[in-house]
């Protein structure tokens, strides 16, 4: 058994370290300088570092309203530009390769002159319908709930009132879950004062664009200063929701019921979620009755169809007895016509043998 290297005489550990510097600097060094810079200095992966997520799941918050119109309105105007360019590439491509450089040239000049003619018509169109809006329908572009929405249809080809969370959209569904209490009647006194103040406007010799622009200044103005209009909508359905509650509360004494008492405790605002199960209930129940008219109706119609068929066949009917007795008159007719006719020849016949 050989002994342990501290025991090794001095010569004989000179010679065994001389040897591993040797090996060392001949084998092990020119081996890791071999290997990649990235192999060799790059640390150890750490995992889960920071420790567990504290915070849980980060929930994206749903986008409605405006936000949600914009958005949509993007997609489709870059959609619309990539089909477009696509179609006019492709026209491009073939007119070089058989008509040549000098028409290719052309067509994109032509390409270009055409987008700029498209977008002058579109700004008069725009300008028109303002007008059209404005001064003779009484509907604020800038202010009223119709206004605008045929105003962002005509801009970007969407229609507000198919978008969640827009006013024109819950304005809708109200209508359908409220019919008494929400209505165009609202829309109309609108559009009525509208049409008095244009009139006003006009009376004091003011022309139709000083009159749009006052109309502009005064939309742009109210927007700068309400902020984001959902934002708006929320404070205003919360303020209505405190007024409401200030009236139905009564002072509470001490003989008062714990249940009236629990009554007249002020409830907690209806948060988001809250907001959106009832809009989800209202929009399950405008199903549901959309779906009981159109089965009433399906049934109404069938029972007129039965209705009707009834009496076409009772039409037949009375049809084919006024005939048969019509013909039944005729043949009794022209029976009685051929008796009397055979009296009068015997009768002729008599009177000649006498």
């Amino acid at each position: 058994q050989n002994p342990p290297n501290n025991s090794l005489p001095r010569p004989s550990r000179r010679i065994l370290t001389t040897r591993l510097k040797k090996l060392t600097r001949t084998i092990l060094l020119p081996a890791l300088l071999s290997l990649p810079l990235t192999l060799s200095l790059r640390p150890a992966k750490i995992t889960n570092a920071m420790g567990p997520n504290l915070r849980g799941p980060v929930i994206e918050k749903e986008i409605r309203g405006m936000p949600l119109a914009k958005i949509m309105a993007a997609d489709a105007a870059r959609k619309e530009m990539a089909e477009e360019n696509a179609a006019t590439n492709k026209e491009a491509s073939r007119i070089f390769k058989e008509e040549g450089e000098e028409a290719h040239a052309a067509y994109l000049k032509k390409v270009d002159a055409e987008r700029a003619r498209k977008s002058a018509q579109k700004k008069v169109d725009r300008e028109a319908l303002i007008e059209k809006l404005l001064i003779e329908e009484g509907y604020d572009p800038w202010r009223s709930m119709k206004g605008k929405a045929v105003m962002f249809e005509f801009d970007y080809g969407i229609d507000l009132y198919q978008v969640p969370g827009t006013e024109q959209e819950a304005f809708e569904n109200l209508k359908r879950v409220f019919p008494d209490k929400y209505d165009d009647r609202v829309l109309e006194r609108q559009r009525l004062q509208t049409l008095n103040e244009v009139e006003s406007m006009m009376d004091e010799g003011m022309s139709k664009s000083e009159i749009i622009k006052k109309f502009q200044q005064e939309g742009e103005k109210m927007e700068h200063l309400t902020g984001n209009p959902e934002t708006m909508k929320l404070k205003m359905m919360r303020e209505k929701n405190k007024k409401k509650k200030a009236e139905k509360k009564q002072p509470v004494r001490e003989e008062t019921p714990a249940e009236d008492v629990a009554a007249a405790v002020p409830q907690p605002e209806p948060t988001a979620e809250e907001i959106a199960a009832k809009e989800k209930e209202a929009k399950l129940k405008a199903k549901a009755d959309a779906k009981a008219q159109k089965e009433k109706a399906k049934a109404d119609a069938k029972a007129l169809k039965e209705k009707k068929k009834a009496e076409t066949k009772a039409a037949k009917e009375t049809a084919a007895k006024e005939k048969a007795a019509a013909k039944a008159a005729v043949v009794a007719a022209a029976a009685g016509a051929a008796a009397a006719s055979a009296g009068a020849s015997a009768g002729a016949s008599a009177g000649a043998s006498a």
